[in-house]
């Protein structure tokens, strides 16, 4: 679990820069050219809306995941002076 919530941040930040790089909605004809090649209509407004609410939902999916990370981190090299402190240390 952690895995994939520690990737999906960084991936929706990558695929909204990607799709923001590409520069695909100047291409000429682009539109008509998906349609023929691909049977696909594109809709670049509703493309980029979807990227940021994934991209906003992968920031909070990385920040959570971070502090669950930091907080096992934490006790993980702590353990050690927890055991030796006895059970009042850990209060």
């Amino acid at each position: 679990m952690t895995i994939a919530v520690d990737s999906y941040g960084p991936v929706t930040d990558n695929a909204q820069s990607v799709y923001e790089l590409s520069l695909i909605e100047q291409v000429p004809n682009i539109k008509e050219e998906l349609k023929k090649d691909f049977n696909f209509d594109a809709n670049f407004e509703r493309a980029k809306d979807l990227l940021e609410e994934n991209d906003g939902a992968g920031n909070t999916f990385q920040g959570d995941s971070q502090t669950g990370a930091l907080g096992t981190a934490w006790w993980r090299d702590n353990d050690d002076f927890l055991d030796h402190h006895g059970a009042h240390a850990r209060g």
